[in-house]
């Protein structure tokens, strides 16, 4: 602790000297006088004098002189390597020992079994005080139950409450009861010495009496002086991890005679550490640098060698050198700083810097180190739970996957949206993007891209060129940040340029090979870490599965002859029918052939957003219908997901048309029961005839060209004419 210097004038003023003066008159009238009265007259004034000087000087030192102590017990015997040099006094603790394990955050049962029989004197003396308030408890009659008042031993020299006698047996109920009364609430009040809890014995009933001259004055405190109105316990990590930490710092501040409390995390892998935290008494202008390299400074030393450091009698020239974060020149006599350990990895450092003297000593290193053990287990434990936060995101993402897989308005396009937009819920400030091969266009496309501003789709980049690029070819995780992105084409041409930031892009791929990679990027702060590096790889491998799985559905429908749901032809393989038919037309012409296309026309009480389930039961109730007007011979086919079709075959032109009226019709004139709720869909129809020389496209455009007419209508049979 400090040593402070204590001058003559903080602890004298002029009102003393009448006490001198009394002092003096009695010491010359003791000597000068010979009537012995009058000789103890004045050894009597001089004492008085003395002892009112002694009263006023004492009452002055306990104001002056700083009464804060480390409880020695706890002060630890540490190995100090001093050295001199014109920066000041540097003291190196040789044999700190304050690091946190696994084993001790998270300790083993056996451990906490250990701790409980450590602990059972603790839990007797609760039980007994428990069962001591039951007994007090058992009848509110203090005349009916001797056992309500005890003889309290307090742990002050100035309870008001004394005992004055025993009541006999024939003292009036009623006034035992009004005297009793106060002393009552007295009793509750005061605090029971924990240590003396088991010396307290039974007595008989007392009377009590309050002194008025031994009143000690009343200390009103609010309650949220002592209760926080905010309860943070519980919210979210950073804001909780924060409170914790400047409630920290706040208690070393006044323990110890420290101005200013600084918590700083260490990044070993980027060699930086950061200001977390700070509590000081002045004002401070600190480096707009919120990220310091690891140097030549004294926390770099500490970080490096793993070791406390004390300053004293410092330099005020050479302090901006070995403090970096101070900008301006700052009054700081004495330093300290203790490393933040967790399995022998440097994470934080705790520092503390005063304006007096040889303010830190061994009894600080090990009051400190105390703390930096608490600051240990909170950071490992706020990083565990950004970690637990982050990985249910993650979970959710992917189970994300198999719902977009199953939904009705499935596409690549929706599920990319999907991807990116989620990962903004775990990334946060990032900009993100996916890139998959464009089959139909044949190239390489950013599908999507996404930030809190902006939306694009569909943008060209150069494959060889750039980041992304390298990623796909190489099928590996790239990752840069600072100085290696400038004058770097990270994704396409028209990117925003930035000269400082990090960029990662990952894989999507599979054992089949690389479908594409995500990548996310952010400016100016690089606050990725490898925890964050591994969740992207495990959402792009996912999503590679998901992709893989797709693809193998598209080739599974593809080459599938009839649809598993309908029993209806695929759309290749009803084609292949009409190829087939239209064939044999052309060769023997004996036939007439017509194809009909019909489709549910919309309306809201099918949305297929709003009302899924009665859109699916319509589909079905329509192609149960359609089974009465096509013959079996007759494929029956769909088109695309809405659009089914019939070739009817040796059916002319009149023929066709009335076939598909009376299905018109008896769709609409069908009820849907769903729910309780009834309903009906109708349906438009487009026909088109075969003719000599007719290529299967112009077959089919016809029929598409009729239904487009019959659906502007709705509830419509349009012959291609």
């Amino acid at each position: 602790m400090a040593n402070k210097k204590i001058e003559f004038k903080d602890f004298f003023n002029a009102g003393d000297i009448l006490a001198v003066l009394v002092i003096v008159a009695g010491v010359l009238l003791a000597i000068f006088i010979d009537d012995i009265a009058i000789k103890m007259i004045g050894i009597s004034v001089a004492l008085l004098g003395a002892i009112a000087l002694f009263m006023l000087i004492s009452q002055r030192l306990t104001d002056i002189v700083d009464t804060k102590a480390i409880n020695k017990k706890n002060k630890k015997e540490y190995e100090v390597t001093t050295t001199y040099n014109t920066s000041g006094v540097r003291k190196t603790v040789e044999n700190f020992d304050y690091s946190l394990s696994e084993d001790e955050l998270y300790p083993k049962k056996s451990d906490v079994k250990e701790n409980k029989n450590e602990n059972a004197e603790v839990l007797n003396l609760k039980e007994n005080i428990e069962i001591k308030e039951t007994e007090n408890k058992t009848d509110e009659n203090p005349i009916n139950n001797k056992n309500t008042l005890s003889n309290p031993i307090y742990n002050d020299n100035y309870s008001s409450v004394r005992i004055v006698g025993i009541y006999k047996s024939n003292k009036n109920i009623e006034n035992l009861k009004n005297e009793t009364k106060e002393p009552d609430k007295n009793i509750i009040n005061d605090k029971i010495n924990d240590q003396n809890i088991n010396d307290i014995q039974q007595e008989p009933i007392i009377q009590t009496k309050i002194e008025e001259k031994e009143k000690i004055a009343k200390n009103d405190f609010p309650k949220h002086y002592f209760f926080e109105k905010d309860i943070l316990i519980g919210e979210e990590p950073k804001t909780e991890f924060d409170y914790f930490i400047s409630r920290i710092l706040l208690i070393l501040k006044s323990l110890t005679d420290t101005r200013s409390a600084f918590l700083l995390l260490v990044d070993n892998k980027k060699e930086n550490f950061t200001i977390e935290s700070y509590a000081s008494d002045i004002q401070l202008d600190f480096s707009s640098k919120k990220i310091y390299p690891i140097a030549n400074d004294i926390i770099s030393q500490i970080i490096i060698n793993s070791k406390p450091e004390i300053l004293t009698e410092l330099n005020p020239l050479s302090i901006k050198d070995l403090i970096p974060y101070y900008t301006n020149e700052v009054n700081v006599k004495s330093f300290i700083g203790i490393p933040v350990i967790w399995n022998e990895n440097v994470i934080a450092v705790l520092t503390a810097d005063s304006v007096f003297e040889d303010a830190y000593d061994s009894a600080s290193v090990s009051l400190m180190g105390q703390f930096t053990k608490l600051i240990s287990g909170l950071i490992k434990s706020y990083t565990h739970k950004i970690d637990l936060i982050e990985a249910a995101k993650t979970l959710e993402i992917i189970s994300k996957f198999q719902i977009i897989e199953l939904s009705n308005k499935f596409s690549t396009e929706y599920l990319y949206e999907n991807v990116c937009k989620n990962l903004l819920s775990i990334f946060d400030g990032f900009t993100n993007g996916i890139c998959v091969y464009d089959y139909d266009n044949d190239k390489w496309n950013i599908n999507y891209l996404v930030s809190k501003n902006q939306v694009k789709k569909n943008i060209p980049f150069n494959l060889v060129s750039s980041l992304l690029g390298k990623t796909i070819i190489n099928g590996e995780t790239i990752y840069k940040s600072g100085l290696d992105l400038v004058n770097i084409l990270r994704t396409h041409p028209d990117e925003e340029k930035f000269k400082s930031g990090e960029f990662l892009s990952v894989p999507i791929r599979t054992h089949s090979g690389v479908y594409g990679a995500l990548f996310i990027e952010s400016t100016p702060y690089e606050k990725l870490t490898d925890f964050d590096i591994s969740i992207l790889e495990i959402l792009a491998n996912h999503l590679g599965a998901t992709i893989e799985r797709i693809n193998l559905i598209r080739l599974y429908q593809s080459s599938s002859i009839k649809d598993k749901g309908t029993g209806l032809f695929n759309s290749n393989a009803f084609f292949e029918r009409l190829e087939e038919e239209l064939e044999r037309y052309n060769e023997n012409q004996d036939k007439n052939l017509s194809l009909l296309l019909f489709r549910i026309d919309k309306y809201s009480s099918i949305d297929p957003d709003l009302h899924s389930e009665r859109l699916e039961l319509a589909k079905n109730s329509v192609l149960h219908i359609s089974k009465k007007y096509f013959k079996k011979y007759e494929p029956v086919g769909r088109i695309d997901t809405e659009t089914y079709g019939a070739l009817l075959i040796n059916k002319d032109f009149t023929n066709a048309k009335l076939i598909g009226e009376r299905f018109r019709n008896e769709v609409a004139n069908t009820m849907i029961e769903y729910e309780n709720v009834k309903f009906n869909v109708t349906i438009s129809v487009g026909i088109s005839h075969i003719a000599k020389g007719m290529s299967l496209n112009t077959f089919v455009s016809n029929s598409i060209n009729a239904l487009s007419k019959a659906m502007e209508v709705n509830n419509y049979v349009q012959v291609y004419n």
